[in-house]
């Protein structure tokens, strides 16, 4: 007697949920990885990738097939380009005015909104615009002077004169002073102005500068055991630090500083009370500071003792994370990304926890950095520009944040059991 095999069929229940899980299954392993790149854009060759203030655009320099300088500038949320345009500067830094409305590039100032640019004199240079995007601060090197123009007019407010060297200049954040000169010790000459009236003061040539974010305050160190704070208005001491290699916080109202036995102190400028003493800190050198404020105000971050760098706590003691490079914070802090790639063989920038300053995820590019009033990153290459958006923790557990994770669970449980009824109903049918 010849024995039939019991052939299972399917229902039809679980081939649509075999379907889903299929589905379900494909979805998560497209997401699986924490980093994912939004959108991307290839070009010929990549020169330089800056973020406006606000991080709602990206302006991308490349060189086209036949070598031309180009610029696009992208907004970020829809993912389209605003203009491109061809440009006369080469190998200029690319950045955004403090108020997002312009992009300096070396002699040429573009409009964002617009696309318009103003070109410069071949010998022009344009250094900063003000904050309230009015004015511009370009910088002659053919006659070393200083001109201050309109915007957009271009119209010359003012010409000064500086001499030949290493120039420097800064804008304060309200726009109502800046500094601009030569600097370098010795032989150094730079002048603090008033916008409104360009009144100047000559700041001494055998000393090194450190400024507060508004200009409101400036410290002066003169190769001695102390530092001394001034107040920008009538020029008088506020505060001696007895230590040197100092920054200042956003908000004005202290100051880091590093002392010789490679021991941090945050100062209240007005009380003069050292409230707090960091560990296991490293200064550069006798004219570099290895301490300074991240921007939101909330930690600081510097040269370790030893190797690397470390973010401290505003409280004090041992670093509370430790990194191999030189990173930058996204808006919340809470991940870290190196600034350029490892080594040569392996064009990667690196992200860190940073909280921890634990290795978690690596990017492909040559330089990244944090789009400014958000926790994405953009990365560029050679011939290519990432947008890049955390979509969980890069942990092993991480996983759980997708809702494609808890479909694909669903979906199999619900496959085990149809799978199992129909398996049930095959036997009670013979």
């Amino acid at each position: 007697m010849k024995l039939r095999r019991r052939r299972i069929r399917f229902s039809l229940r679980s081939l649509l949920l075999a379907a889903m899980f299929a589905g379900s299954g494909m979805l998560l392993f497209m997401k699986w990885a924490p980093w994912q790149a939004e959108f991307s854009i290839y070009r010929q060759t990549v020169a330089a990738t800056v973020c406006s203030p606000d991080g709602s655009l990206l302006a991308v320099s490349y060189y086209s097939d036949n070598s031309t300088n180009m610029l696009e500038l992208w907004e970020l949320k829809s993912h389209t380009v605003r203009f491109q345009k061809e440009c006369i500067a080469r190998g200029s830094p690319l950045q955004f005015s403090a108020g997002g409305e312009w992009i300096i590039l070396g002699s040429q100032l573009i409009r964002a909104t617009t696309g318009d640019s103003i070109q410069l004199h071949e010998s022009e240079y344009c250094i900063e615009v003000w904050p309230d995007d009015s004015k511009a601060l370009l910088l002659d090197r053919q006659g070393y002077n200083i001109h201050i123009i309109e915007l957009p007019t271009s119209k010359p407010i003012v010409t000064l004169k500086t001499n030949e060297g290493d120039f420097w200049a800064r804008i304060s954040s309200d726009g109502k002073r800046f500094i601009a000169g030569v600097q370098g010790w010795p032989g150094a000459s730079l002048f603090l102005y008033e916008t409104e009236t360009m009144k100047a003061t000559s700041l001494p040539d055998d000393a090194a500068w450190r400024f507060s974010k508004d200009l409101t305050r400036y410290s002066m160190w003169d190769h001695g055991p102390s530092v001394s704070i001034y107040d920008t208005a009538n020029g008088k001491i506020i505060r001696t630090i007895p230590e040197v290699g100092f920054s200042y916080s956003p908000d004005h109202k202290f100051i880091v500083t590093v002392a010789q036995n490679d021991q941090g102190s945050i100062w209240n400028i007005e009380t003069g009370e050292r409230v707090a003493v960091l560990d296991q800190v490293h200064r550069q050198s006798k004219e570099t500071w290895g301490l300074f404020y991240l921007e939101n105000g909330e930690k600081i971050f510097g040269w370790k003792a030893g190797k690397g760098f470390a973010r401290w706590n505003l409280t004090g003691g041992k670093p509370e994370a430790e990194f191999s490079t030189f990173v930058d914070f996204t808006a919340d802090s809470s991940r870290a990304i190196s600034r350029s790639y490892s080594t040569y063989n392996d064009f990667t920038c690196t992200i860190y926890d940073g909280s921890t300053g634990q290795l978690l995820y690596s990017i492909p590019g040559k330089h990244a950095s944090p789009i400014p009033k958000s926790n994405d990153l953009v990365s560029w290459g050679n011939d290519f520009v990432h947008i890049w958006s955390r979509r969980r923790p890069e942990y092993w557990w991480g996983v759980a944040w997708l809702p494609e994770f808890w479909l694909t669970v669903v979906f199999t449980v619900a496959l085990l059991w149809s799978l199992r009824r129909d398996w049930r109903e095959a036997r009670a049918a013979v």
